[in-house]
């Protein structure tokens, strides 16, 4: 009972230090909690579009990272857009002019003019 005890417990400071390693690599790269549980819980093609929508605009994807936390907040709105589907659609045929997305855009706001 005891051998047990002691892998249960050196296995939960194992657990603990991976936790602590992937907060300071996150760190490293810029990446806040926000952030990846931004990424985590959107739909697989919320990036590509939100990258799409910044090409559209003009913006390269490095400067649109450049901020870590104005990046989540563009993904979790882009997540959570209720014109996804057309959006997608619209730029990936390119049928929609960029003032028109732009006003329909829940990022409009944050889009340098």
């Amino acid at each position: 009972m005891e051998e047990r005890i002691r892998n249960f417990l050196r296995h939960r400071r194992e657990e603990r230090q991976a936790v602590v390693d992937l907060g300071q690599a996150m760190a490293k790269e810029g990446l806040s909690r926000g952030l990846l549980k931004a990424l985590v819980c959107a739909s697989p093609d919320v990036p590509d579009r939100l990258a799409a929508m910044a090409r559209a605009e003009g913006i390269s994807m490095s400067r649109l990272r450049q901020d870590a936390s104005d990046y989540a907040a563009r993904l979790a709105a882009c997540a959570g857009c209720p014109m996804g589907p057309a959006c997608a659609l619209a730029l990936s045929r390119k049928q929609v002019p960029a003032l028109s997305l732009r006003q329909a855009c829940p990022n409009a706001r944050r889009w340098p003019t």
